[in-house]
């Protein structure tokens, strides 16, 4: 059975992923330096739901699944350390999951804009070192990056590169924050990595995901997925779902028309995990982009569709309120991204868990933490 490396394995994205795989039976690694807790904490929040540490979480994962996951509380900024992990498992597959996930995080001083785009790109380079120093060139190399990359073109966003007189050339990084950036560096580096070394890669441009939970995540109290709802790293859907169970109005940023493209938690476990399966792209391209989404959505009607679906099922009576926007943006941009290739080789042609599902979802997993979200938005 194979063998399959996962960084970032403690996080939002990488923890469901790990289940999903296990579930699967496969053999899963995971590795985390813990900094994502550390993170939150920082910011004087923590998860809503409360999580199990890493620890607990993979004793009770090997009592369900006979020992097949390894837990290692690993810092991939360090060399020697990735070199280690990778020489003793030699794992046919490393999914990297892990980076500081958090525009506004990178955003709050220079500090944290240095270590942000620091952090990010040297684990990816510390990877791509280490399988070509071990000779694994027929690793198959799967990263996390984000569609945040192409930022908010005024033109149809392609499904990764893009041909210009028969040639293929990386997308221009557009990226709207620090950390974005920091991916569009992940994704340049990628690129040439592929072009030196012919190591078989694939870059899965992650958008905005949504969603507490997946089935595997449901199976022990344990195995509970973290949700965050704070300024710094709860996306929109997880600030709009807070205000609506304490009661209050959802607060759009301006006129909140411009559309941003989305993916709920279930298909980008899904996708990833089939990404692994499908293997590594042909000998000849052995670098493929997906831009891993669902749809895309204008950030007003994800407020009405929480709005409707609360009133209607929870009985809260709520409003969306738009309020002066705090960032640079067009308000009104109407994003298109292709994700043709997408949605045919990794989700088999449909999405099984729609983001107004998601939404039922969270706001069903959050119910019972709502005097928490009442206490926060007071």
């Amino acid at each position: 059975m194979k063998k399959v490396l996962v960084t970032g394995a403690d996080g939002y994205c990488g923890w469901p992923v790990v289940l999903s795989l296990l579930n699967k039976g496969y053999n899963v690694v995971g590795v985390d330096n813990g900094y994502r807790r550390k993170w939150v904490s920082e910011v004087g929040a923590d998860s809503i739901i409360p999580i199990s540490n890493s620890k607990l979480r993979e004793s009770t994962v090997n009592q369900f699944y006979n020992g097949k996951y390894v837990y290692k509380e690993v810092d991939i900024t360090k060399y020697d350390d990735v070199v280690d992990i990778i020489e003793v498992f030699k794992p046919e597959s490393i999914i990297h999951l892990a980076s500081q996930p958090s525009a506004p995080y990178s955003a709050i001083s220079v500090d944290h804009c240095n270590f942000t785009q620091q952090n990010n790109t040297q684990m990816l380079r510390n990877i791509i070192w280490a399988l070509k120093n071990l000779e694994l060139d027929d690793t198959h190399l799967i990263v996390t990056t984000t569609t945040g990359i192409y930022g908010a073109p005024d033109f149809e966003i392609p499904e990764g590169n893009i041909i210009i007189n028969k040639d293929e050339i990386p997308f221009p990084s557009m990226s709207g924050s620090w950390y974005h950036m920091s991916r569009a560096h992940d994704s340049a580096n990628m690129w040439f990595a592929n072009k030196q070394y012919k190591f078989p890669m694939t870059e899965l441009r992650t958008s905005i995901v949504c969603g507490s939970s997946t089935s595997e995540t449901k199976k022990h109290e344990n195995f509970t997925n973290r949700f965050d709802a704070d300024f710094y790293f709860g996306v929109v859907t997880n600030r709009f779902i807070s205000q609506a169970l304490a009661g209050k109005d959802l607060t759009v940023y301006g006129k909140g028309l411009q559309r941003k493209p989305m993916i709920s938690l279930e298909d980008m476990v899904r996708s990833t995990v089939n990404c692994f399966e499908k293997g590594a792209v042909g000998r000849i391209k052995k670098y493929e982009i997906y831009n891993q989404m669902e749809l895309e959505i204008s950030i007003v009607d994800i407020a009405n569709t929480i709005q409707t679906y609360c009133e209607n099922e929870l009985g809260h009576k709520i409003k969306v309120k738009h309020i002066p926007n705090p960032r640079i943006e067009n308000e009104e941009h109407q994003m298109i991204m292709h994700n043709e290739r997408f949605l045919s080789d990794l989700c088999g042609g449909e999405i099984k868990c729609t983001v107004s599902k998601s939404i039922e979802q969270m706001c069903s997993d959050l119910y019972p933490y709502k005097n928490i979200l009442e206490s926060l938005e007071r």
